[in-house]
């Protein structure tokens, strides 16, 4: 027969279990203290085109909710508390713009957002380029060819064949 294991080690045996239990406890209440929550669906679209805008930022103003909108321009928010939460769009090349949607216990609001084109200009680039200076020559070559004489002398029939093959960089 073994004899019992002594106090301590039966004491070691309940920390574990006890210490999970501790840290499940608290994840209940934070689960049941935010209350009920619904759903945002929606769809973005251009203010002037009524085209939809791919790969819009919609998020929950003051939260780490959110996400992107589809090709068609459709999002979908899910587990937003209930209230009044003001809703951030914004995309690269458009004007952010600011939502104001209340949203009803287990409940899905719709929200259609426009959003318009923001005009923007690039500033200008001065380039400035140092080194040494060179002066390059540009040659011109000029050709005088007297038709009368060539006609004379070679057996030709056309114009082209007069031209064709007497000046350099000619293609007739």
């Amino acid at each position: 027969m073994r004899p019992a294991p002594p106090a301590i080690v039966r004491r070691r045996q309940w920390i574990i279990p006890l210490l999970m239990l501790a840290l499940l406890v608290p994840a209940r209440r934070d689960m049941q203290a935010q209350g009920p929550s619904g759903t945002i669906i929606g769809r973005v679209t251009d203010a002037t085109t009524g085209a939809p805008i791919a790969s819009v930022n919609v998020i929950i103003a003051g939260t780490q909710l959110g996400g992107l909108t589809t090709d068609e321009g459709r999002f979908s928010l899910r587990n937003v508390p209930s209230g009044p939460v003001t809703l951030v769009v914004n995309r690269i090349g458009y004007e952010a713009k600011r939502v104001s949607v209340t949203v009803a216990a287990n409940q899905s609001v719709s929200v259609n957002v426009a959003l318009t084109q923001a005009a923007f200009s690039l500033a200008a680039v001065v380039t400035t380029v140092t080194g040494q200076q060179r002066k390059v020559e540009l040659a011109n070559t000029t050709t005088q060819i007297i038709v009368a004489a060539k006609i004379s002398e070679l057996p030709v029939t056309t114009m082209g064949q007069v031209l064709s093959g007497r000046a350099a960089g000619v293609q007739v």
